[in-house]
């Protein structure tokens, strides 16, 4: 007998983070290759034994009686809950307990694609009596929830307790502790775990890092699963086999012969593309159509005619700011990085423009952009104006400071270099020099604060994605590195020091020169550390050379500027640790964007910061191991010719 037969999929989700997809179809119904993501939550809990299955709906209800019909899936009924009101992860379990048995049941995401197994969660629910059991998963995030002995202890990343994994939206519920959640509202039921975990009741974690998982969250990761799914020629294992997927052409799409495929495209039910159209990783939805000799890649094309996302920002650009509101304006990507964001150049005339931020809803931190600018021009710390900001569909409009950033200046002269350094690290002083007291009230408003946890994922985001994924070093080499002793003494080290506001990612990239003055951005992460970890940010960038010589007359620029000579033997060795800690960073970062989401040019600033790397750790007789093996890597990183990799094309 199965060990849990009845299961809840969260479907009621508003989707505000991948609209426009979702303006006219629930999350839990988009496509991948012609079959709605909910199925695959339904699959998945069919194959391990759940067959009653409840869901709740609350946006275009309509949809859901499209795609079924009859309330059945694979020959079973499925019980569709409509909430008028939505409320919440918490408040809906609370509304679809009560038609359950009186026993344990699954509450399951639907808007996330998996494999994992889920029997190992039944069982360990089982075995430990425990009143909730989450599945957790080791992501490339910093983690969120700690768990000892199998209990969690931490939710959320805030708390003294180690946080190592993220939660994986899967979970088995027993009945009697539905209760706590409160009623009425839109409540989660994450307050109702941080309140039992407090009372120490039995809240468990099992972890799940087997398979492959993905959260629908964003137009890229949308991308993403089907690049997955075809390059990697993945499909789950509990999928129907009488059900043939994935389906990268409907059979009723029209398709003109000289069209062009290739990549990871896929074509839905019905839909057109007109002559001498060439595709490459774009996704057609059904009834879609594509006019003739269009040139489309890395596109999700959904509605009856192709339309750029352009437009779309261009009218939400009217209808904010009058000043745009008439007349002829152009609108223009702007590449930035390895960052989850869009950023778009509105121009008015050619004195008048702005920067237009698409951001991600999914991921917190870009939550606390506008928040944290308004607190640095509270401080006089020179950042981007906010123009006007719309949160529910994740756009910002900022000044536009220009394109000019500091490593826009990398091959001119020290003179003016040094000058402009100085210029910066006036401006991070001044956050640096802020007292607690100005800042204690962004607490709640910016990312948990360095500590020996976020240290220690750092050092093992790097073993994992620069070692492990680029160098292909051995694992068990790498988890003997891993554990060195002397890494998990600085982690405890550096986080034992008292905390000022920090940037958190001060490299060249990220800091605009305009009229000689340096101003800050991409501060979203801005978060309570070591200055030294800003310093260290800056002075050992990877993406500009700077000699020893240099780097010693900025940081006594910065001590002087500070009055902190008296303390300088303190701060260069904590200087040191910090540059170990952001070079790791750094190199798990290159890794893992320049492999696993193909920006492959990341790759090619590797060998700079294993240079740097080797360089900071080399009198530290307790990293020996360490330095031997960086020696002993290939730095000629193939990167490959597809990525381009001229001085211009920098991440």
């Amino acid at each position: 007998m199965p060990l849990i037969t009845q299961a809840f999929v969260l479907g009621a989700g508003l989707g505000m983070r991948l609209r426009p997809l979702t303006d006219d179809l629930p999350k839990p119904l988009v496509p991948i290759f012609q079959k709605p993501l909910i199925t695959f939550a339904f699959d998945h809990l069919l194959a391990a034994g759940c067959d009653k299955l409840v869901v709740n709906t609350h946006r275009l209800p309509e949809r859901f009686v499209d795609v079924f019909p009859e309330s059945l899936y694979r020959g079973r009924r499925i019980l569709f809950l409509h909430e008028p009101e939505i409320l919440g992860t918490g408040g809906g379990i609370k509304n679809a307990h009560r038609f359950f048995r009186s026993e344990p049941f699954v509450v399951y995401s639907g808007d996330i694609l998996t494999d994992f197994e889920l029997t190992p969660l039944f069982e360990e629910h089982a075995r430990a009596g425990n009143d909730v059991t989450l599945a957790l998963r080791n992501t490339h995030f910093p983690p969120t929830i700690g768990l000892q002995g199998g209990r969690i202890v931490n939710i959320g990343g805030k708390e003294e307790e180690a946080a190592e994994y993220d939660f994986a939206n899967v979970s088995v519920w027993n009945p009697q502790i539905i209760s706590r959640i409160p009623s009425g509202g839109s409540v989660s039921f994450i307050p109702t775990l941080v309140e039992a975990i407090k009372k120490g009741e039995r809240i468990g974690g099992v972890v799940v890092n087997d398979g492959k998982w993905f959260n629908i969250g964003s137009a890229k990761e949308y991308l993403e699963v089907h690049r997955v799914v075809c390059e990697e020629q993945w499909k789950p294992a509990y999928l129907d086999p009488n059900h043939h997927w994935p389906i990268r052409r409907a059979p009723s799409a029209m398709i003109d012969s000289t069209t062009t495929l290739s990549g990871f495209y896929s074509l839905g039910a019905n839909c057109r593309v007109e002559e001498g159209v060439r595709l490459r990783n774009t996704i057609v939805w059904p009834g879609a159509q594509i006019a003739s000799r269009s040139v489309l890649e890395n596109c999700i094309v959904r509605t009856h005619r192709f339309e750029m996302q352009t437009d779309l920002l261009l009218r939400q650009t009217r209808l904010r700011l009058p000043a745009f509101s008439s007349g002829r304006i152009e609108i223009s990507a702007i590449e930035k990085g390895g960052s989850d964001r869009r950023f778009y150049r509105v121009r008015c005339s050619t004195d008048q423009s702005l920067v237009l931020v698409k951001y991600n809803l999914e991921r917190e931190e870009n939550r606390h952009y506008v928040r944290i600018a308004e607190f640095l021009a509270a401080h006089r710390i020179r950042a981007p104006k906010v123009y006007f900001h719309d949160p529910k569909e994740g756009l910002i409009w900022i000044e536009d400071l220009g394109e000019t950033d500091l490593f826009s200046f990398r091959d001119d002269d020290w003179l003016t270099r040094s000058a402009l350094y100085q210029s910066v690290l006036d401006e991070i002083a001044k956050l640096h020099d802020l007292p607690e007291a100005d800042w204690s009230e962004l607490r709640g408003e910016m990312p948990p604060e360095f500590n020996s946890a976020l240290y220690q994922w750092e050092q093992n985001y790097f073993f994992e994605n620069c070692l492990g994924r680029i160098f292909h070093l051995n694992e068990a080499i790498r988890d003997k590195l891993m554990s060195l002793p002397a890494l998990h003494r600085i982690a405890n080290e550096l986080a034992s020091q008292p905390r000022v506001l920090v940037h958190r990612d001060f490299q060249s990239q990220n800091i605009i020169v305009r009229n000689g003055q340096a101003h800050l951005i991409d501060f979203q992460g801005m978060r309570p550390g070591l200055a030294e970890y800003d310093l260290a940010s800056l002075l050992f960038d990877p993406y500009v050379h700077l000699t020893s010589d240099e780097r010693d007359k900025l940081l006594l620029y910065y001590l002087e500027r500070r009055d902190l000579r008296r303390n300088e033997t303190g701060l260069r060795e904590r200087l040191r640790f910090c540059a170990m800690q952001r070079l790791m960073q750094a190199l798990g970062a290159y890794g893992f964007l320049g492999l696993a989401k193909g920006n492959r040019s990341f790759l090619r600033h590797v060998p700079a910061a294993i240079g740097l790397l080797r360089q900071v750790i080399a009198d530290l007789p307790e990293l020996n191991a360490l330095g031997a093996a960086l020696a002993y890597l290939p730095l000629n990183v193939d990167v490959g010719p597809r990525a381009g990799f001229s001085s211009e094309n920098r991440p």
